[in-house]
């Protein structure tokens, strides 16, 4: 049965965003994030869905769990050293998207979005510090779509494991395997000894979220 995680607090702080999007204090700017701030912190309900599930079965390109095959050579090579993996959904809510689609304002609705996506964040900043305290040990974590040879498709699959996904946290996902709210992000978490990001395969040089140097293959 998957966990739900809810109703956590943690601390967004303005001058963070300011900075992120390179607005000067006391400009008329500053007062829209302030403003736009202190309402979603009204309304925002971050969620993350996960549960904590054995590895039946390992292929030449693929592991098994509760009868689903996630299929990625990686991916299969990455959970050599663990049987147990932490598959979870996490999502900024769906009370700060419906929110961020109400301002129609072209510069409101641009902050809306820095502010879901750092919700987002920090909600998954929440479940690796949860997850490291609950169950000690080093990890690392791989996404659907960020892997050279796991398609996002793959996300549809995380949705089967977790089960009732949409009911209970409001996270939809369509036939192109895209989720919605879009500030929502899918994965696996595992037990490593070698540090992985998805980063390392990725040939984005000049993406802003990178967090690791490209390995060159």
């Amino acid at each position: 049965m998957s966990l739900i995680i809810k109703n956590f607090n943690f601390l967004i702080e303005e001058k963070e965003i300011k900075k992120k999007l390179r607005i000067k204090e006391n400009s008329f700017q500053a007062k829209i994030v302030t403003n736009l701030l202190q309402e979603s912190k009204t309304i925002a309900n971050p969620k993350i869905i996960y549960n904590v599930l054995n590895i039946d079965k390992r292929g030449l390109n693929y592991i098994e769990t509760k009868k689903i095959k996630f299929f990625s050579k990686i991916l299969k090579n990455n959970f050599t050293e663990t049987e147990i993996i932490f598959p979870h959904i996490i999502t900024c809510g769906i009370e700060l998207d419906k929110w961020s689609e109400g301002k129609n304002d072209i510069f409101e609705n641009y902050i809306a979005e820095e502010i879901k996506t750092t919700y987002l964040i920090k909600a998954i900043e929440y479940f690796n510090n949860f997850i490291n305290n609950k169950y000690p040990g080093k990890k690392s974590t791989v996404n659907p779509g960020s892997l050279i040879d796991w398609s996002v498709t793959e996300q549809k699959k995380i949705f089967d494991i977790l089960e009732n996904v949409t009911e209970l946290t409001g996270v939809k996902i369509n036939d192109s395997a895209l989720m919605t709210p879009v500030k929502s992000l899918s994965g696996i978490t595992y037990f490593s000894e070698i540090t992985f990001e998805n980063c390392q395969l990725c040939k984005r040089i000049n993406c802003p979220g990178r967090r690791a140097k490209l390995i060159k293959t």
